[in-house]
């Protein structure tokens, strides 16, 4: 590092320099390990790609306009705090009453059946009484989990890709 410096004097013979310094952070893994995770300095909220709909779109631009402009809410700022509380409020009622109906509950049997999303404690009485219905609950549990397992690697790809074409 010394015998790189600019006004630096050439080393005695046997001292060999590096022709530019090399960089080392902590923890840094070898190159060519791949322990499954990438890192990058950023911020997800504004790095990350948003693939939205039409619709999604459609309704942004509805709730836009719904606000009004700035002229239009000139001196107004308690009417429009007082609507956004009342909004939330109405928000919070409905919520509550979402939670208060219960949880997710299995389809009729009209319907092709899924007992994936559903605990094997919340499981109908006549399913939790045939062992073989509580096998192929857990199998549909598994293939849920490894599912979302696939779902989140094939997520990490999309998102190298989308920085790889960037040029990030």
């Amino acid at each position: 590092m010394i015998y790189s410096q600019p006004d630096a004097t050439r080393p005695p013979l046997g001292v060999y320099t590096l022709a530019a310094p090399i960089e080392t952070s902590k923890g840094a893994s070898p190159p060519g390990a791949d322990d499954g995770h990438f890192h990058m300095k950023l911020d997800p909220r504004i790095h990350w790609p948003h693939n939205r709909s039409d619709q999604w779109y459609t309704s942004k631009m509805e709730e836009i306009k719904a606000r009004g402009g700035r002229k239009a809410n000139f001196g107004k700022a308690a009417k429009r705090m007082r609507q956004q509380r009342l909004a939330e409020e109405r928000q919070e009622e409905e919520d509550k009453l979402v939670v208060a109906g219960g949880g997710p509950r299995p389809w009729s049997h009209h319907r092709h059946m899924d007992f994936g999303d559903v605990p094997e404690d919340e499981l109908p009485i006549y399913v939790r009484r045939n062992e073989e219905w509580v096998r192929g609950a857990a199998w549909m549990r598994k293939m849920h989990e490894e599912s979302r397992r696939r779902d989140a690697c094939r997520a990490a790809e999309l998102f190298k890709e989308h920085l790889a074409s960037n040029g990030r």
